[in-house]
């Protein structure tokens, strides 16, 4: 093992080794400063063995270092010369070779949970996200970043926030600056977010508390306040979630405190912050949003949304959450997580959603579910929330086929993202089989079944709406009111689609 290695940084970008399932290191990266050595990153890597025996690069990881450009940078831990060897430099981001989503975005290697920072900037979206980009499980908890014009075609950017000495970067969220607070310009994009201090060991003696970042050029680069938004309060206070509020001319924030404690905190500036309401939802943990939603035929509702889907409707006047009504659920399974709503959006609410998949074959864990705009649809005497496939999708997407009968088929020899749309006649049991992934539902005990794993639908349904892409499925029914995603082996979009129906059904497939 080698303990230090020395390099001098000549390009925008150092590229890591990455050999998932190998021993983890700690290894740390220093810059130069005249005789000095100071500490400007820690991460846990899996180092491959020397010689290489057996550990194959799964994929390099492109570390941003531009700032350092043409400085000595060493490299301290517990290294092979294999892993030295691997190490490079270069001007542009490495793309790993995998079997990618069309449409669901996936990151470029590494592991992906939570969106965050979603923020709208007029011109792009921006999805960040947590983020480990050496390795494909759940660590060094950074923050991702792609953009997209369209929600439904991304490119990812460089890494936004890595570690650093107050902790690892844990979930938040973004606005744009539009009342030009803490003294920076009406165009910048400013992001909250949770530093959770003393879950590295570089910030071992930190708790966990919340933050703030900026960015002056479009989410290129962010930069970090290092004074705290918000104290630490108690244990693992986190997932900070703010908005404007124009009623209470100020700005109020959504957090987890603890257990299943949440609080609601209001500025007026988003220096001083001041907490509100303590709730406790006790179905309900960690992730929170708080939005007003648009209800079906006219009018809005606000809901407290949590991770697993469960949501709450009551009242809010900036300062208190009251009157809540719940829990409901708007998933039918537990595939689909910690979903997040962006901001700067003003004629919709869109929601994006972690897929909890695996990916065993791919240089990636994780993949975000299509964005889905939220709508209340009065049903009797309540509200059921749908999260309908972002209007983006409904405009690009081009009807390759409709049938009707009992039995359709159809093959796809290009390959692409599909929608199969199917509507009964008469409650009834139906098949689908889609690039060889079979999907069955039995109307009468309202039971769903993918490749055997079985989820209860609901009764009588007659309509349904599958989208389908590379290892991911996600089904919709009833207005699209009850979602389920599954993790599914197809690694192309191509195939034979098969429907079929005791009873009379109308099939309409589309592609992206």
């Amino acid at each position: 093992m080698i303990n230090e290695y020395h390099m001098e940084l000549e390009d925008d970008y150092l590229y890591i080794p990455v050999v998932t399932g190998a021993e983890t290191q700690t290894i740390s990266f220093y810059i130069k400063d005249h005789s000095e050595y100071r500490k400007i990153m820690e991460l846990e890597i899996p180092v491959a063995e020397e010689n290489g025996a057996g550990d194959a690069v799964s994929f390099f990881s492109s570390l941003p270092v531009r700032t350092w450009k043409g400085r000595e940078l060493m490299i301290s831990g517990q290294m092979t010369d294999t892993f030295i060897q691997g190490i490079g430099q270069g001007g542009e981001i490495l793309h790993c070779i995998a079997d990618y989503p069309e449409i669901h975005f996936a990151p470029n290697g590494g592991w992906m949970n939570d969106p965050n920072g979603l923020v709208y900037d007029g011109e792009k979206y921006h999805l960040f996200f947590q983020y480990n980009p050496v390795d494909k499980i759940w660590n060094n908890m950074s923050w991702g970043h792609a953009v997209s014009m369209d929600l439904l075609h991304w490119t990812q950017m460089e890494t936004a926030m890595l570690p650093n000495e107050d902790g690892t970067v844990y979930s938040g969220c973004g606005i744009m600056n539009t009342e030009g607070m803490l003294g920076l310009p009406r165009d910048a994009m400013l992001f909250f977010y949770t530093c959770a201090g003393g879950r590295s060991g570089w910030s071992r003696e930190r708790k966990f508390s919340q933050k703030i970042a900026y960015s002056l050029d479009k989410g290129r680069s962010l930069k970090r306040i290092k004074k705290d938004a918000v104290p630490f309060i108690i244990n693992e206070n986190r997932d900070p979630k703010v908005y404007r509020h124009e009623a209470s001319n100020g700005y109020y924030m959504v957090m987890f405190l603890d257990g299943h404690e949440y609080a609601v905190l209001h500025s007026g500036d988003l220096k001083e912050w001041k907490v509100t309401q303590k709730l406790t939802l006790e179905d309900a943990w960690e992730c929170p949003d708080l939005r007003e939603i648009p209800v079906a035929g006219g009018g809005t509702a606000w809901i407290f949304w949590t991770p697993d889907g469960a949501w709450y409707q009551g009242r809010f006047d900036g300062y208190q959450f009251t009157d809540a009504t719940g829990p409901h659920h708007a998933y039918a399974n537990q595939c689909a997580y910690a979903g997040q709503t962006w901001s700067g959006v003003q004629d919709r609410v869109i929601l994006m959603q972690w897929m909890r998949t695996h990916n065993p074959d791919q240089c990636y864990t994780g993949v975000m579910g299509i964005p889905r705009e939220m709508e209340l649809i009065p049903q009797k005497d309540d509200l059921r929330l749908a999260l309908h496939p972002v209007r983006e999708w409904e405009l690009q997407k081009k009807e390759i086929f409709t049938g009707c009968g009992t039995k359709m088929e159809f093959e796809m020899n290009a390959s692409h993202a599909v929608e199969v749309f199917t509507q009964i006649s008469e409650a009834s049991a139906v098949s689908w089989e889609i690039f060889g992934e079979k999907i069955e539902y039995d109307a009468e005990n309202g039971i769903l079944s993918v490749n055997g794993k079985k989820t209860d639908f609901g009764r009588n349904i007659r309509e349904f709406r599958m989208l389908i892409d590379i290892e991911i499925l996600e089904i919709s029914a009833e207005q699209d009111t009850v979602n389920a995603a599954y993790e599914v082996a197809q690694k192309k979009n191509m195939g034979m689609i098969q429907i079929l129906s005791e009873k009379n059904a109308k099939t309409e497939i589309y592609i992206i």
